[in-house]
């Protein structure tokens, strides 16, 4: 019984470190009618920091932007 709770209690610990305190955001641009937009900038900010993240489309209008901070 003992064994098998150390064991749990390193799986947990494993998990535990396995958190990252990222994200990671994709999205398509469109225009109103539903056509992409390729090449269009992107810019995610934090408001609590100001930070700001800047990527591009591609030619298909699909962007990510990633290792986000967690924001407050």
């Amino acid at each position: 019984m003992i064994r098998i709770h150390l064991y749990l209690f390193c799986l947990i610990g494993a998990a535990l470190y396995a958190q990252v305190h990222t994200a990671s955001l994709t999205g398509l641009v469109t225009d109103p009618t539903g056509a992409v937009i390729g090449d269009a900038r992107v810019t995610a900010k934090n408001l609590a920091t100001n930070v700001e993240l800047v990527t591009q489309t591609d030619a298909s209008g699909y962007y990510t932007l990633p290792a986000l901070q967690v924001g407050v």
